[in-house]
């Protein structure tokens, strides 16, 4: 796991590519403290680089950039081909190669791309990545991003350069770079607490998307905006729509399911590095951990973190089972002061603004278990592909009862919910709680009931009902001159005609949800502290598993991920597993409203955010204090509006 950076410029003097891209990769230089190269092509005019985090033969023969044996492919390259041996053994099956110099999957890749060239190399690497390499014999160069998105890859252009980087900080430090907002970054933040693909916070940014490969002809530095596209070719060499529509129409009810998720797992324990494993107590982390106790003689360390406040805690769970599978448990309970240290520090983390609030436990979490391990295998990817999120199932039931009722008079009901006062759901929670067993307890039953009631006002379909559970602001009441990123219009467009609803609303969450939150959260927080995180789900053979089943074996009445239970009842007892999902959430509610009060307060009334023209700030505090008030949860609306407010007052 790395960073990657590059540019092509307009100049012959060598000192320009190399101060310039010293420079972007000192931006980076967390996600690979091991080591750093550079590669510069003058007669070409670019420059690339590396940072280098060893996980794969930790010698100095692993690193990058990097030429193929025979000089035409030179890579700068982050992430990990759990496959590469092999790919090792097909070249010495298939052309007698085996000269190699090294046991790095870089050096595998970029002397694969010599036999088979590079979109062909690209499409047979099991694993994540991001790949900027050369391409001397064709003369170009090709980006290219793994297909789900697990690692990051930026790129833009403006005054006269066009750069690339696995983030935004590296551009931030190269020449050329504009400090500019993109409007519609700022819409999409405060809609889904993240910025969707391809935008970036910055105008002629751009996130490259999961499954995209991006060729860029020399020159391109050259162009004006208008004839980019001229110089700078896109297609897809993953398309995630026709992977699960070619899975559908040829359907295999009889493949060996718990087979391919130890395979899967199993391959992911590649490492020259140490090695252990997220642990929340959830079926996904709770699966992978019980796979690599069971099918390896290496007895890993599980990481988990936990709460104070009992109702967003699972450690005491997660500790069961990791004694259970014989794994050394590795546990830190998240207190105020640790938060407090955090959260001011968190758009430095995150290189634009980014509001999914258990952002904070990630970075806590990871920068915890890279003090015992370099790499860490994490679950994610498990509930969009094996329906774990409760949208899944409320979305349908809440709509086929809903919509018997008359539009006029449903609005009326949940108007009347809402300005209820918490304590009477407060008291029926705590009847409720006292016959229900400790698994099987209501938790923040006030918060919920208000958070759902406001989804469903004013909803007229199924799609705007799902859409709204993705949803913070409406864009009116918080952004000056709105710019909607329409995910209802979007949804509506990508549906794939064979699935189910539910499956549709996993497959969309699968290429927008997934890769710019769920992704991007661990990433960043991983790779700021020089942590891999591994997602064993994310693979080609488990996405087709996962559209190879019917929908009753992910989502049966108010349950999801069936299939995934009753594999782990293979290694788990069922009272371990048969427990109401939670997430990994934080009582952001009673920190903004306490011990973070000061500071959002100054982030709010800042001379600069009352001065900038994006967001309304009257009606942003109005609706804190409201918060403040007690009678409403407004915090996941709040958050990404302060991130934003203390980004901007970093930024400007």
């Amino acid at each position: 796991m790395c960073g990657i950076a590059g540019f092509f410029y307009n100049s012959s003097d060598y000192e320009v590519f190399n101060n310039n891209i010293n420079s972007m990769l000192s931006n980076i230089a967390h996600r690979g403290p091991d080591n750093h190269g550079t590669y510069i092509d003058i007669k070409n005019m670019f420059a690339i680089g590396h940072r280098r985090l060893s996980i794969l033969d930790l010698s100095d023969k692993g690193n990058q950039p990097m030429k193929s044996f025979k000089g035409n492919y030179t890579i700068t390259y982050n992430g990990e081909a759990y496959n590469h041996n092999n790919l090792r053994n097909k070249l010495k099956t298939e052309f007698q190669f085996s000269n190699w110099k090294s046991n790095s999957d870089t050096e595998t890749i970029v002397n694969y791309m010599e036999f088979y060239g590079v979109e062909k190399t690209i499409k047979d690497i099991d694993g994540m990545f991001s790949i900027g390499v050369w391409d001397r014999k064709k003369n170009r160069f090709i980006l290219a991003r793994d297909a789900f998105g697990e690692k990051p890859l930026y790129y833009g252009w403006g005054n006269k350069i066009f750069y690339f980087a696995s983030e935004i900080n590296a551009l931030i430090g190269s020449i050329g770079f504009i400090n500019e907002i993109n409007p519609r970054a700022i819409s999409s933040l405060m809609q889904y607490s993240y910025i969707s693909a391809p935008n970036s916070i910055y105008n002629n940014i751009y996130k490259v998307k999961p499954g995209q490969l991006i060729e860029v002809r020399p020159g391109i530095q050259n162009t004006t905006e208008h004839e980019i596209l001229n110089y700078c070719k896109i297609s897809n060499w993953f398309n995630l729509k026709d992977e699960i529509e070619k899975t559908k129409n040829t359907k295999d009810n009889s493949l060996p399911i718990k087979n391919i998720i130890e395979e899967t797992i199993s391959s992911r324990l590649i490492s020259d590095a140490s090695l252990g494993c997220f642990l929340s107590g959830g079926v996904d982390s709770s699966l992978v951990a019980s796979v690599i106790s069971t099918i390896s003689k290496t007895k890993y360390e599980t990481f988990t973190i936990g709460f104070n406040e009992k109702e967003f805690d699972e450690s005491r769970k997660a500790k069961i089972i990791s004694d259970y599978l014989g794994l050394k448990s590795n546990i830190l309970i998240l207190n105020e002061k640790k938060m407090l240290n955090i959260v001011p520090k968190i758009n430095d983390i995150y290189d634009e603004p980014f509001a999914d609030s258990s952002q904070v436990p990630t970075f806590l979490l990871s920068q915890f278990a890279s003090q015992f391990s370099k790499v860490s295998l994490s679950g994610d990817g498990g509930d969009e592909l094996f329906g774990g999120y409760n949208r899944y199932y409320l979305t349908k039931n809440i709509w086929k009862f809903s919509s018997y009722i008359p539009f006029n008079i449903r609005n009326n009901f949940f108007n009347f919910v809402l300005n209820m006062p918490p304590s009477i759901f407060n008291n029926f929670e705590k009847i409720i709680n006292y016959v229900l067993p400790d698994h099987r307890k209501i938790k923040l039953l006030s918060e919920k009931i208000k958070k759902l009631s406001t989804k469903i006002l004013d909803k007229k379909s199924m799609e705007e009902l799902y859409i709204s559970f993705l949803t913070e602001w409406n864009l009116d009441e918080i952004i000056i001159n709105p710019e909607p990123t329409n995910y209802f219009e979007k949804f509506k467009k990508n549906q794939i005609k064979n699935l189910t609803f539910e499956e549709n609303m996993m497959y969309f969450d699968t290429f927008t949800y997934l890769p710019d939150d769920i992704l991007t959260k661990v990433d960043r927080a991983s790779m700021s502290v020089g942590l891999e995180v591994r997602s064993p789900f994310l693979s080609k053979k488990i996405l087709n598993l996962a559209y190879s089943l019917d929908i009753n074996k992910k989502i049966s009445k108010n349950n999801g991920k069936i299939i995934l239970k009753e594999v782990l009842k293979n290694y788990l007892p069922s009272n371990l597993i048969d427990y109401p999902k939670q997430g990994f959430g934080v009582p952001l509610s009673s920190w903004i409203r306490g011990p973070l009060r000061e500071w959002v307060f100054d982030n709010l009334n800042s001379q600069k955010i009352a001065t900038q023209q994006f967001i309304k700030v009257k009606d942003l505090i109005k609706n804190y204090e409201i918060h403040c008030e007690g009678k409403i949860n407004l915090s996941s609306k709040l958050w990404p509006a302060i991130i934003f407010c203390d980004w901007y007052n970093r930024k400007f």
